[in-house]
């Protein structure tokens, strides 16, 4: 099989942020799905969300509309972590 051309490769789509309230992880069933898996869920200041400071620590993602989408209030994001 020939390797395709950069343009035939399939693109991943782009992350998309969705804002809620603070209240939303709970009321819509997110903390109690993380917390079933084994997840710690945290807000956290987006301004301070660097790679090299996260520990451990990943962007809390679902699909919305068949796009991966990550959760905001203002300028936090909500974040997870496997305990």
């Amino acid at each position: 099989m020939a390797p395709r051309a950069m343009s035939e490769q399939a693109a991943a789509p782009a992350m998309a942020d969705i804002e809620v309230n603070l209240l939303y992880p709970e009321k819509s069933g997110v903390a109690a799905r993380l917390k079933a898996a084994g997840y710690a869920m945290q807000w956290a200041d987006l301004s301070q969300v660097h790679p090299s400071r996260l520990r451990g620590w990943l962007y809390v993602v679902e699909d919305h509309n068949g796009k991966p989408t990550r959760f905001r209030h203002g300028e936090l994001v909500l974040l997870k972590k496997k305990l």
